[in-house]
């Protein structure tokens, strides 16, 4: 039976990055409106409840700009953990930061960690009761792996400081207590 039909007639949604947190349902997917970009959408389990991320919790960088879709949908204790593009300058939506909601409007925010460990956020995974992340860290310039439990104090490098380096994002992975990455070093060049 269909729930919903969020993009009528013969086109699809393309739903995705379905993840329950709270008592909300949150995912990605097309939208009637935006034509080609994928947008955040929420649903409170009802047709007329499922609505764009936006129109419930509305604030700037919640949408996409068609390339670069809010996604990696990551629940943690509770709260909605996920990358999204945030303001730039002259209104540009082109930086990727970590966003969280505790699934109200005046909750639903750009993460409150250090700056340095909020741009190009990708590879959200939850290890135990904290999030870790791919970020480019501002000050060294490169790709580092982060863990947070959402504050500023409790949010670090995971691994040592340069000369390493994150080399590949797509080999970020968390096996029970363990998190897996691929790590670039010099002289030695690139491993597990």
């Amino acid at each position: 039976m269909l729930f919903k039909d969020i993009v009528p007639g013969p086109d699809s949604s393309q739903p995705a990055d379905l993840v329950v947190a709270g008592n909300s349902l949150f995912f990605r997917g097309y939208s009637p409106i935006d034509g080609e970009a994928q947008q955040a959408w929420v649903s409170d389990g009802t047709p007329q409840g499922t609505v764009l991320f936006r129109d419930r919790f509305g604030g700037p960088g919640v949408w996409s700009n068609g390339f670069d879709p809010p996604a990696e949908f990551t629940e943690l204790d509770g709260k909605l953990f996920f990358r999204a593009l945030t303001p730039g300058p002259q209104g540009c939506f082109c930086e990727r930061q970590l966003w969280v909601s505790d699934g109200t409007p005046g909750g639903t925010r750009v993460a409150d960690i250090p700056s340095d460990a909020n741009s190009g956020v990708h590879k959200l995974r939850v290890l135990g009761n904290r999030l870790v992340f791919v970020s480019r860290s501002e000050t060294l310039g490169e790709m580092n792996l982060w863990i947070s439990d959402g504050t500023p104090a409790g949010t670090r490098r995971l691994h040592s400081e340069s000369p390493h380096s994150i080399w590949d994002s797509y080999f970020v992975t968390v096996v029970r207590d363990r998190v897996f990455f691929g790590l670039q070093e010099q002289p030695t060049g690139s491993g597990l």
